[in-house]
């Protein structure tokens, strides 16, 4: 069964540009515009990654929260994206459970690797 990347982002752009960045490592992408249909996906689809933008829905911290307090999505690697360049923010989604973080914009330098930690 292939591998799949739930991409969490407002911007319909950045999405699509994430998905074409994940095209070579032959990963299923399922996008998703806001947490509550997020929330869906993960239910319907068990991604193996979740891509999460910090700014969704005004702060993505709360979505983390609730997928990382809960059994069934806990063990779910969560890389978030970040474009507050506050170490605080960070720290905080550390405490939260995040797995690792991708600076927005984000690049295939960047993104590539950390998929392969927990994907492929």
């Amino acid at each position: 069964m292939r591998p799949r990347a739930l991409i969490v982002d407002e911007n319909e752009v950045d999405r699509y540009t994430m998905a074409k960045l994940l095209e070579p490592l032959d990963i299923a992408v399922i996008e998703s515009g806001g947490a509550d249909a997020a929330l869906a996906a993960i239910a319907e689809v068990g991604p193996s990654v979740i891509l999460l933008d910090a700014g969704v829905e005004g702060s993505g911290l709360a979505p983390l929260a609730k997928l990382k307090g809960d059994g069934k999505t806990r063990s779910i690697p969560v890389i978030l994206l970040v474009s507050d360049p506050q170490t605080e923010t960070r720290e905080q989604a550390l405490r939260l459970g995040a797995d690792d973080f991708v600076e927005k914009p984000v690049t295939r330098e960047n993104l590539i690797p950390r998929i392969r930690r927990f994907v492929v």
